[in-house]
């Protein structure tokens, strides 16, 4: 028998066949899957929430629960609070809103005042009355107040004069320290010395224009930093500080004599850049500067009187493609040497720096030692020269420490060379291999005693020592020494002592140096130390100098913003006196909570100041 199939039949069958589909796609609560029409289901949220009970501004760590039909409940986010919400969460929140959870600024040990709440949930207590808020209330007991007196009345280079209950005075934090402060900034010291006078020279830059000076085009400029954060409303951005922009750096030139004030002598208007100070023996300072040129650049040098003034300006080089190695010596009649290693050529020059063109001195780019010949190495490698004093009316004779490289298979060696002047020309008196220095070694001195027919040299080992060799004329070896440097020194700065010996200097990064030599500024922090050595390699004696702002977690910029370049350390030395200068963040202390901290629009402005520090010798 046939089928029949009727329309009816048919409808029906349609309808059952969709009700199935449909079921098939509605959305099935429990089965942990996010479907249509649900915000999560068990362990699944929907791609726009989030699980995180901090994604809508809680404290902690918790995490949001999925409802069994679906929905999200926030419930367990409670318990932890949130910042904005006018209560206090314990472990998470030191305030919100009005309430401080019992904290006045008496409880945290100040005199009165009214605490503020920010919008992170933090005590300040900026406001509160207190010692050292630089006013003094006689009404709450204070005696003293920060400020009242300072470091230099009893004879240090600087440092906060400290009472730090404002009833007893506390020198321990001033010392051979200085900070030279300015808004909105200054940063990268070139220092010079001038031990006869006691007078420090300090050429750098300022972030925009000390006050009386015409800055450049829309500088300072202030650039915001911010960061964002959820409360009830969502996502908001603070603003948290800001920084000055190093685009604005300008030139200065200050003064230090003893330890008087800091002195701004002015700020030079010209191209170029100051890569040394060089204190003169009348009291002017030369400064050796990099200009634009024709083709590269020239060197300059400026000199400045004891007031700023420039009163001469001689160029040194001339189109100067690649930076040449070079040094400088002040010689005993006041003029300067200078001596210049550039495209493999040896060259020197004699400047008064009063004024006048330079007279030429040796010049070279080849040597016969041994009955071969040496050019220079492509190496870099440092210059070192050795003038010695002048028999008039013949110029100085003067002795060289070269890297060369012999045109024979042999390595390249470190060798000394001697010239003098005949009456006609300069010639080379002597020259020797000193194959005992290590082509790895970091020579930094060579000096040169003409009476006993010597010379010497130091450098740096590869252990960190300072070694000391000793050769005569004739090329034979001397009794030299090793210096061994304890704990984590690393040396930086290496002078000849007048009278024989050695003035070292360098850095301590993370040492608490308790109990070695003389310490001030506050306990812990990274430490500078300077030594002294006499001439057979014996310590004579070492200062430290221990202070937050020189420790390695300080030694830190912004993300991504070169503010200061706080590696930046310049050593100089006269008669025994060690001096460096470098860059310090405002944001922190360097020494004492008694140092100004800059702020723009109520918040942190990160930015630069240069810290002096002057060690005499013990």
């Amino acid at each position: 028998m046939r089928a029949r199939t009727t329309m009816r039949g048919t409808i029906w069958t349609m309808a059952l066949l969709a009700i199935l589909g449909a079921c098939e796609d509605s959305p099935v609560c429990g089965n942990g899957k996010v479907e249509n029409g649900e915000d999560c289901d068990q362990d699944s949220f929907a791609p726009i929430y989030s699980k995180s009970c901090s994604s809508l501004g809680y404290n902690g760590s918790g995490k949001r629960r999925c409802t069994p039909l679906c929905r999200i409940d926030d419930t367990p986010c409670e318990p932890f609070g949130k910042c904005g919400d006018l209560v206090v969460t314990p472990a998470y929140e030191e305030c919100d809103g009005y309430d401080f959870a019992g904290q006045t600024c008496e409880t945290l040990g100040h005199h009165g005042g009214p605490l503020t709440c920010t919008s992170r949930c933090r005590i300040q207590d900026n406001l509160c009355e207190r010692c050292g808020d630089g006013i003094l209330q006689p009404e709450y007991g204070e005696l003293y107040e920060t400020g009242s007196q300072t470091c230099q009345d009893l004879g240090f280079l600087g440092g906060r004069y400290l009472a730090g209950d404002c009833v007893t005075l506390q020198p321990e934090t001033c010392g051979p320290f200085r900070l030279v402060s300015q808004s909105p900034g200054v940063s990268r010291p070139i220092l010079g010395y001038d031990a006869a006078r006691g007078r420090i020279w300090i050429s750098g830059n300022v972030r925009g224009a000390f006050s009386g000076y015409q800055p450049a085009p829309s500088c300072p400029r202030i650039i915001p930093i911010t960061e964002y954060y959820y409360d009830n409303c969502g996502a908001v951005e603070e603003l948290v500080g800001s920084y000055a922009d190093p685009a604005c750096d300008r030139e200065f030139l200050s003064v230090i004599d003893g330890n008087g004030p800091t002195r701004l002598l002015g700020q030079p208007e010209g191209d170029g850049v100051v890569l040394r100070a060089i204190a003169l023996p009348d009291g002017a300072v030369g400064l050796v500067r990099r200009v634009p040129g024709g083709i590269g650049y020239d060197l300059w040098l400026d000199r400045r009187d004891a007031e700023g003034s420039l009163t001469a300006s001689i160029r040194l080089l001339e189109d100067t493609v690649v930076e040449p190695i070079w040094t400088w010596q002040v010689l005993d009649d006041g003029r300067l040497a200078f001596s210049f290693l550039e495209d493999g050529a040896l060259q020197t020059a004699l400047v008064d720096p009063m004024g006048g063109d330079p007279q030429e001195g040796p010049a070279a780019a080849s040597f016969e030692i041994g009955g071969v010949a040496h050019g220079f190495s492509p190496v870099v490698t440092p210059l070192l020269a050795a003038w010695e004093p002048a028999v008039s009316p013949a110029p100085p004779d003067v002795s060289f420490l070269l890297w060369l490289d012999p045109v024979t298979d042999d390595p390249p060696v470190w060798a000394w060379v001697r010239f003098r002047h005949d009456g006609l020309g300069w010639q080379v008196s002597h020259a020797l291999r000193l194959e005992a220095i290590p082509g790895t070694a970091a020579p930094r001195v060579l000096h040169v005693d003409p009476v006993a027919g010597e010379l010497e040299v130091a450098w740096k080992g590869d252990d960190g020592a300072l070694l000391v060799g000793r050769w005569s004329f004739e090329g034979a070896g001397l009794a030299g020494w090793n210096h061994a440097l304890p704990g984590d020194r690393d040396l930086e700065a290496v002078h000849r002592l007048p009278e024989g010996g050695y003035a070292i200097g360098g850095t301590l990064p993370g040492f608490n140096p308790a109990g070695l030599g003389e310490v001030r500024c506050s306990a812990g922090g990274g430490t500078l130390f300077a030594r002294w050595i006499d001439a057979d390699g014996n310590e004579l004696g070492e200062r430290l100098l221990t202070a937050p702002g020189l420790h390695p977690a300080a030694i830190q910029a912004l993300p991504g913003v070169d503010l200061c370049d706080l590696s930046w350390r310049a050593w100089t030395f006269d008669a025994g006196t060690l001096v460096m200068g470098g860059n310090h963040l405002t944001d922190r202390i360097f020494c004492t909570t008694g140092e100004p901290v800059t702020t723009h629009e109520g918040k942190p402005l990160y930015d630069c100041d240069i810290h002096v520090v002057r060690f005499s010798p013990p």
